[in-house]
């Protein structure tokens, strides 16, 4: 069917390559620049797997997915999710799909947040409130 994530990134903009099944983009770990392309899917498969996360935080906001038919799936999240993560097969594995991932946190493991010093916790008897609304238009 086709379409693309719409982000409130711009091309050019730093993003972290956490996973790729190939090397399309760059390597595991590579911080590369941002191209709608990476989240736009084609009739043309592309046959790899990646994930990406993007180091710049938000204030909250929203993200969607629009269908080329003009139907759009759109995730609203509060500022408590300040970053945002995108998992990408396009046709390698479990056919074409993306997982559009709102979080507190740039990276998907304590382990790679601790490399980077941007672990957190939340404390014993403590909590942690954020929004999340799913919409389909």
């Amino acid at each position: 069917d086709g379409g693309e994530v719409i982000t409130p990134f711009n091309d050019g903009e730093e993003v972290d390559l956490v996973s790729t099944s190939n090397q399309l983009y760059g390597k595991k770990g590579d911080r590369i620049n941002f191209n709608r392309q990476m989240l736009t899917f084609t009739e043309n498969a592309r046959k790899c797997t990646y994930k990406l996360y993007f180091p710049k935080p938000l204030d909250g906001g929203e993200v969607a997915f629009k269908y080329n038919d003009g139907k759009v799936l759109a995730i609203n999240f509060g500022k408590e999710l300040s970053c945002l993560g995108f998992w990408v097969d396009d046709g390698l594995k479990n056919g074409r799909c993306v997982g559009i991932e709102p979080c507190t946190r740039g990276y998907d493991t304590v382990y790679n947040a601790q490399e980077k010093g941007q672990y957190g916790g939340i404390d014993a008897n403590g909590e942690l409130k954020f929004s999340l609304k799913i919409n389909v238009k």
